[in-house]
């Protein structure tokens, strides 16, 4: 009927009728029966609980909790500015491959490549350089 799409007063009802208790099949049929949304699921119902745990709309929500949330999301952001300077627990390094060739050596000569890897963690910049050489007889 109205394909997927609720209005925020319908979302809110059903939050707060499963925050008192209800169980999503019983609030599904309330909601059937005040709305006439037919094709309204019980699994619907609850992943808007899961979605919006105390409402859809920051309308609807106390302000003191919308005042708490923005405190939370404006300590993260600062916790996330100093830890950049930090070590990673776990690096995850890519790896990075720099090959240089000698000049061309006469027949039967041996020739050597030098190969230098650097492996940097993606997330804080820590870096490992890696230097080898690969020789090849020439025939």
């Amino acid at each position: 009927m109205n394909e997927g799409n609720y209005p925020d007063e319908v979302i809110n009802k059903a939050i707060d009728r499963i925050n008192e208790g209800n169980h999503p099949k019983d609030v599904t049929d309330e909601l059937r029966q005040e709305y006439g949304y037919e094709r309204l699921h019980p699994k619907t119902v609850v992943s808007w609980h899961r979605k919006y745990p105390v409402g859809k709309s920051p309308k609807t929500l106390p302000t003191g909790f919308v005042d708490k949330m923005r405190e939370v999301v404006q300590g993260l952001d600062q916790e996330d500015k100093e830890d950049r300077g930090r070590p990673c627990v776990q690096h995850v390094f890519t790896r990075e491959t720099e090959r240089e060739k000698a000049p061309s050596k006469p027949l039967g000569a041996v020739s050597s490549e030098k190969i230098a890897e650097v492996e940097r963690c993606r997330f804080c910049g820590f870096e490992k350089r890696r230097t080898r050489f690969f020789h090849i007889a020439l025939n």
